[in-house]
């Protein structure tokens, strides 16, 4: 990597020392983090309801990021219960997070209806934008 200023070629090492000192770096660094901790407390409060349905059809998860990254197995009462709240949630990151536990094989086909009629709005606008609907349409639509 190259310095702007001087055209010196850097370390990776020597960046990081240089960022770690910069004053206006570490207050956008910080900055950032507080709104991504702020974000995490508001999913966390809006998905309360439909975690607490979760928990007591006695699946144990603390948080909806858990079901899309675990790789936890669930199946057909945990996707009844994501797609009766999948309406029901007008947040828009927890309704991602919704949509993305549904991309699931038991949830397949059924899901798809109900994720395309959540983001009606969100993926009219992708499609003329050319966008999001091929890639949600690969997770819920099975192959030809």
């Amino acid at each position: 990597m190259t310095s702007s200023s001087k055209n010196k070629t850097i370390s990776a090492q020597e960046l990081v020392e240089k960022l770690a000192n910069d004053p206006e770096y570490q207050k956008r660094i910080a900055e950032k983090r507080a709104q991504q901790l702020q974000q995490a407390a508001l999913n966390y409060q809006v998905a309360l309801p439909l975690m607490r349905a979760l928990q007591e059809a006695g699946f144990e998860v603390r948080h909806l990021n858990q079901l899309v990254k675990s790789g936890l197995r669930y199946g057909k009462p945990a996707v009844s219960i994501l797609m009766e709240w999948l309406p029901r949630i007008e947040h828009r990151h927890v309704k991602e997070l919704i949509a993305r536990a549904l991309a699931v094989k038991a949830a397949k086909p059924d899901a798809a209806r109900r994720v395309a009629q959540a983001f009606s709005r969100v993926l009219s606008s992708r499609i003329i934008a050319g966008g999001g609907w091929p890639r949600l349409s690969a997770l819920f639509c099975p192959p030809e």
